[in-house]
């Protein structure tokens, strides 16, 4: 039955049967995410009259298909009372996401006025973009050049109907990298404009999509800004990132990257985990703590398809997270991408940051050579069995030797 929307009196469980509270590692922001069992919508504002004196600000409501929920600051009293209401299914504290830090960064540009006959940057492009060639050659692969997968090899005709959603500090479109096939989609952090002050977005946008660093150099990437210009921001803003890029796949063929996490967040798995139902691949760094990825989400979530690092001698990275959880391997170390300082600046970079844009890339590609919509499930299967079997070193036990590889050509 339907809720009344009214202020009676609700059932008030004891202490005992109260709902659990989460309380996540690290730094939290002073909210709590209360979820509710499956209910009506209704009943999200009936109980927030219940409790609308202990509610110190309602900063986000989640209607979704598959859970509902608010993110709010609350009292003490309020708390306590929230977990004693049999509405409620539990209650979290809000902590922080971070964009993976990035390092080992040179930076590289070409003046516009000679852009063309830069040597600088024809040389860094030939010794720096190694990702690329990693991923298209099954054995030997420096210096071999980078082969595309899809029906032409020379160039990429494949994947210009793909939308890679960056949840991340923002891209700066203008760059020559993305420039004509990055768009604004959604900026959640208030206090800053529809810019990348940090950088991270657009190295990473650059290296699933970009002309010369990009895996998919046809497709198209969707800037959705949730982290700040120092890389942080709430795992309320995150949630609401991915679910606007699940309302974009409504109309659009959408991968959703992120290079970013935190503290293990029961209600962040949970949307990653909506996505997923949703059909959507969901890519995610594993992180560079190296620990075990399941202390860490989105990467530990169901349904994320998690990226760790290698670096181009064919052993795992000394930085990048692992454990059971690690769906896959890409070059991470050293990555050619762009550089948000301007419009034509490159760098190299290292971290699981730049790993997963590199498997965005080849699920664009892989998504587009498809006549017909595949499940998401058989599209990680698809990945998963392209990969370059057992040809890395130094692989942590509990981590499948599995190296990304677009599938391009049989050797």
């Amino acid at each position: 039955p339907l809720c009344q929307i009214s202020a009676k009196k609700f059932d008030s469980l004891s202490d005992s049967e109260s709902a659990p509270l989460y309380n996540t590692s690290g730094i939290h922001t002073g909210n709590y995410f209360v979820v509710f069992k499956p209910i009506n919508y209704k009943c999200i504002y009936e109980h927030l009259l219940n409790f609308k004196k202990g509610i110190k600000f309602l900063k986000y409501i989640f209607d979704r298909d598959t859970w509902k929920g608010y993110l709010a600051s609350l009292s003490s009293d309020a708390l306590e009372a929230v977990r004693r209401d049999k509405r409620v299914e539990y209650v979290e504290s809000e902590a922080f996401a971070t964009a993976f830090d990035t390092f080992d960064a040179t930076d590289y540009e070409c003046e516009d006025s000679a852009k063309e006959n830069c040597e600088i940057c024809s040389e860094i492009h030939e010794t720096k973009n190694w990702a690329l060639e990693r991923i298209s050659h099954k054995n030997e692969f420096l210096n071999k050049g980078y082969r595309y997968a899809g029906p032409q090899i020379e160039t990429d005709a494949v994947a210009n109907d793909i939308f890679i959603c960056v949840i991340d500090t923002g891209v700066r479109i203008t760059h020559e990298e993305v420039k004509g096939r990055a768009e604004w989609g959604k900026n959640f952090v208030c206090t800053e404009k529809r810019e990348d002050l940090n950088g991270h977005g657009t190295a990473v946008s650059s290296v699933a999509m970009g002309k010369t660093a990009g895996v998919a150099k046809e497709a198209n990437v969707i800037a959705v800004k949730v982290l700040d210009q120092f890389g942080r921001g709430s795992y309320g803003t995150v949630i609401k990132g991915i679910n606007y890029c699940v309302d974009q796949a409504k109309s659009k063929k959408v991968i959703i990257n992120m290079s970013l996490g935190g503290p293990k967040s029961k209600t962040v798995d949970m949307a990653v985990e909506e996505a997923y139902n949703k059909n959507i691949p969901i890519i995610v760094a594993a992180g560079n703590e190296y620990e075990n990825v399941e202390n860490v989400s989105p990467a530990r979530a169901n349904g994320a398809f998690a990226v760790a690092a290698c670096n181009r001698n064919n052993s795992f990275a000394k930085y990048s997270n692992y454990g059971e959880k690690i769906k896959i391997i890409a070059p991470g170390t050293n990555v050619y991408c762009a550089h948000a300082k301007s419009n034509t600046a490159m760098t190299a970079l290292s971290g699981t940051s730049l790993a997963a844009p590199v498997v965005s890339g080849i699920f664009a590609q892989l998504i587009s050579s498809q006549s017909d919509q595949i499940k998401v499930d058989k599209l990680y299967a698809s990945v998963l069995q392209n990969a370059n079997k057992n040809v890395l070193k130094e692989v942590p036990a509990s981590t499948g030797n599995l190296l990304a590889y677009n599938g391009c050509c049989p050797e």
